[in-house]
């Protein structure tokens, strides 16, 4: 009897697991965004087969700039669905690519290493032909300066001057070049390297902060639903631009400006807005787009005093008064 009951139990809560409702995740797309003044709307939507049944769709990809009291869901399905309710949260989510990310990371990492490295040599190279020039230098001076001491006294040995000189020449040539050299090539490591650190600054992180929203839906029949969801982000705005054109004119043509209106759109949301269907708007919409809170107004009856009746006459019904 007790293992019946155990079998029983368990398939109970397998039954229970079975209806418990099943997470999704679905991948969305931008359609289109409207651009304000200050501030933008995002539309994504997004395809998804579900099974009879409690579903929790599960949005992962939008940034984490969308403004959460901003979020509406609602969408089309090819049989009856109903949308329950959305919660909306920021929460670092691991990317799936994370292989591909460290090892981008690395690469990057060991090229500007090997970059320095050669920067060293080069500096190495630049400092050898600074230290030759100087010595250069010393030499070329010794012609001129006395000697002192007991050396003055013995016989200064016959030096053919104008040999040495014609070397010191040459050897501050080739330092000179040399270090001019190694000048330039520092210049373009410098560059390399600071193209490859801005790279490896843009190489997207092993966690990024995201919006996460989930969708409880209930599905009476296995269908097919396109969800969109819409939001508000805060970094993004337009300004107006023209350009005018004139024309003078001449004798046989008369003076014309022609004005053409254009827009600049800024944006620093962290969402790729290529490929989209584009709007401008010059309203200002507000995110607080929740219910508004209901207060609590009581309904009472003033209470008057009983009039005095007359013989023959019935009492007055009392008019209800609101407070």
């Amino acid at each position: 009897m007790r293992i019946a009951i155990t079998i029983v139990g368990l398939w109970a809560v397998l039954l229970t697991l079975s209806v418990t409702a099943a997470e999704v995740a679905a991948t969305s797309r931008i359609d289109a965004v409207t651009v304000y003044l200050s501030g933008a709307q995002v539309v994504r939507s997004a395809q998804i087969m579900l099974e009879e049944g409690e579903h929790t769709i599960v949005f992962n990809d939008l940034p984490a700039e969308a403004v959460p009291g901003s979020i509406r869901v609602d969408g089309k399905a090819t049989a009856k669905l109903d949308i329950q309710s959305v919660d909306a949260r920021r929460l670092y989510i691991p990317r799936a690519n994370q292989s591909l990310l460290h090892a981008e990371r690395k690469r990057l990492e060991d090229e500007i290493e090997k970059l320095r490295d050669e920067r060293g040599l080069a500096q190495g190279q630049q400092d050898a032909a600074q230290t030759q020039k100087t010595l250069l230098g010393n030499l070329a001076q010794m012609p001129g300066r006395p000697l002192e001491g007991k050396e003055s006294m013995q016989p200064v040995p016959q030096t053919d001057w104008a040999q040495v000189l014609a070397l010191i020449g040459t050897g501050m040539t080739q330092a000179q070049s040399s270090a001019l050299e190694a000048e330039v090539t520092k210049r373009e490591l410098d560059r390399k390297i600071e193209e490859l650190e801005k790279k490896l600054s843009e190489v997207a992180p092993a966690r990024v902060q995201q919006t996460e929203v989930k969708v409880f839906v209930t599905a009476a029949v296995p269908l097919e639903v396109e969800l969109t969801v819409r939001y508000q982000v805060r970094n993004a705005s337009w300004q107006p631009r023209y350009d005018a054109r004139l024309e003078t004119g001449s004798k046989t043509a008369a003076p014309r400006l022609d004005l053409t209106r254009r827009a600049e759109i800024r944006q620093s949301t962290g969402e790729s807005w290529d490929n989209i269907t584009l709007r401008l708007s010059t309203t200002r919409p507000t995110a607080q787009a929740a219910a508004p809170e209901l207060h609590t107004v009581t309904v009472d009856f003033e209470p008057e005093p009983e009039p005095e009746l007359k013989p023959g006459l019935a009492a007055a019904p009392r008019r209800p008064q609101v407070v």
